[in-house]
């Protein structure tokens, strides 16, 4: 069976370069303004998007009006300059995501295209080695171990 190349793509080392540089260019503006966060402390912190953005509007809009209402421990002006780089950050998070995800899906087809052709090989040089085809056999062997067990394991269930 012949497989389709799913993604026909090349990078020249100048369009190499160019990633990097900008990759590097975003890591220098934010590398000492980005937070890291355990996977338990995200769970743990409230989500300001979408669904919510108009709620925290017009919440901050009745806090910068109401003075007398707004709790002493809420600091205004903080409260203005998070508004104002959080709604600064949204457009470029969703812009990074869905560069983010082209190259995923893109690297998945690349991936798919390399394992394909692999197996491909293998299943060529299973046969190969069981017709006795000279140095068939100690590639076979060397390229099973990947899959070693995975049929017993499972008959063994």
């Amino acid at each position: 069976m012949i497989q389709d190349n799913l993604a026909k793509i090349t990078f020249t080392p100048d369009e190499v370069a160019a990633l990097d540089g900008a990759l590097a260019t975003i890591e220098q503006v934010l590398e000492k303004k980005m937070v890291s966060l355990t996977p338990k402390q995200r769970r743990q912190y409230s989500r300001v998007r979408y669904n919510m953005e108009n709620w925290v509007n017009k919440a901050t809009g009745y806090i910068a009006n109401n003075a007398e209402l707004t709790p002493s421990f809420v600091d205004v002006g903080q409260l203005r300059l998070d508004m104002e780089t959080h709604l600064m950050l949204n457009p470029r998070i969703d812009k990074m995501e869905v560069l983010l995800q082209g190259i995923k899906d893109t690297n998945l087809l690349l991936g798919s295209d390399i394992y394909n052709a692999c197996i491909s090989f293998y299943r060529s040089v299973k046969l190969a080695s069981l017709g006795n085809t000279p140095s068939a056999s100690a590639i076979y062997d060397d390229l099973k171990k990947q899959f070693s067990g995975g049929r017993k394991k499972a008959a063994e269930k």
